[in-house]
């Protein structure tokens, strides 16, 4: 009896331990990230080849948008590219005049998601996937970005 309630306990932490979502997957943990003076805000993976830009509605002091917010994120190598995510667009740029990508931090640390207004982001070793609440968004990798 004793060796089933301690297998059961340690089952228990196990489990704790690794925050088992209610779908069986890992729950992430939640990533926060400063908001810059001019409402921005910004994050890295840890590779730093992939960067985002969180524009909340209106804009900020210089970026201006009629409408919002928006998620930019850019990948460096092997080609530059940026996803666009909006509530109402999903777009892929491939050609990118204002290249700013990518910053030293904040680090978007893998096993974490950050979640702002309509959008949320996971960070995986396997890349970023951000997506808006009705589920569309994209996945971006050192290999592949997909709009989804």
């Amino acid at each position: 009896m004793r060796i089933a309630l301690a297998a059961l306990a340690s089952l228990v932490l196990s489990l704790a331990v690794l925050r088992l979502a209610g779908d069986g997957a890992l729950a992430q943990a939640p990533a926060k990230f400063p908001v810059n003076r001019d409402g921005t805000i910004v994050f890295v993976m840890p590779t730093r080849n992939i960067g985002c830009v969180f524009t909340p509605a209106g804009g900020a002091t210089v970026y201006k948008l009629d409408e919002g917010p928006e998620l930019k994120c850019d990948r460096v190598e092997p080609e530059y590219v940026r996803m666009l995510l909006t509530p109402k667009i999903i777009r892929r740029y491939n050609e990118v005049a204002d290249r700013s990508c990518c910053g030293t931090e904040p680090i978007f640390a893998y096993g974490t998601r950050w979640t702002h207004g309509p959008f949320v982001c996971d960070s995986a070793v396997s890349g970023l996937t951000c997506r808006r609440q009705d589920g569309r968004g994209f996945i971006m990798s050192a290999t592949n970005v997909v709009a989804m």
